[in-house]
């Protein structure tokens, strides 16, 4: 095995979901390539969006936009991994003719993806397609969580990539809240097989200090281990 590609749906998931496997790599060897979809954002028209800015506490959109992309940047030279931002829009932030896609946190969470959706889902694939052409594994999202761009991100990978190179990660922090499991999400974890699994380290806390905008967030978050699942 000579060359894993990680999806990461927003900028941050790699790394808080995969980052121990990714040092694991980088240290055997094995080129690593992020490619983070969603990390465009445009004025916020929700209340859920303008929660999202108040968190880091920031004065714009573009210093909300500029900010995390640095620091995912920061992020992934920690890892030194190769990394390509596909900048399509974060859901919380979409919209089809100045009204949201998503009016609020449940529905961005619902599992639920908007018709207006649809042609995304086209160019996401035909994306995948085109700029992910070497690969001997590819890692993505299982979905807890039912995040809309998570269940994106599987469902076009799927589409896109043979069962047999895909392996799934948990998506934290949201693997880690029991309210943010469902049933399907058991029913389907207990059909796949677990591959590797791995115990954060201090390598990681330092890795996720490069997100210093977050860093409120991640405080509040409980340990978890990583885990790599594969049908």
């Amino acid at each position: 095995m000579n060359n894993i590609v990680v999806l990461s749906p927003h900028l941050d998931d790699a790394a808080l979901s995969c980052g121990e496997h990714i040092f694991f790599w980088r240290k055997n060897g094995i080129s690593v390539s992020v490619f983070t979809v969603f990390c465009r954002f445009t004025a916020p028209i929700t209340d859920y969006a303008k929660t999202l800015l108040s968190q880091g506490d920031f004065s714009s959109i573009e210093a909300y936009s500029n900010i995390r992309r640095r620091e995912d940047v920061s992020a992934m030279r920690f890892m030194d991994v190769s990394e390509k931002h596909l900048f399509h829009i974060d859901a919380a932030f979409r919209s089809f003719q100045r009204r949201p896609l998503y009016k609020d946190e449940g529905a961005v969470f619902s599992g639920s993806v908007s018709p207006h959706d649809r042609q995304l889902s086209f160019e996401l694939r035909r994306e995948f397609a085109t700029l992910i052409r070497t690969y001997d594994q590819v890692i993505i999202p299982f979905g807890i969580g039912s995040h809309i761009d998570h269940l994106l991100v599987r469902q076009c990978s799927e589409a896109v990539f043979p069962q047999r190179v895909i392996r799934y990660y948990l998506d934290y922090p949201y693997s880690s809240f029991l309210k943010r499991w469902n049933i399907s999400n058991i029913k389907q974890l207990l059909r796949m097989r677990l591959l590797t699994s791995k115990i954060p380290t201090s390598k990681k806390a330092d890795l996720l200090r490069c997100y210093a905008s977050q860093r409120e967030i991640f405080s509040r978050r409980r340990f978890y281990i990583e885990c790599l699942f594969s049908f």
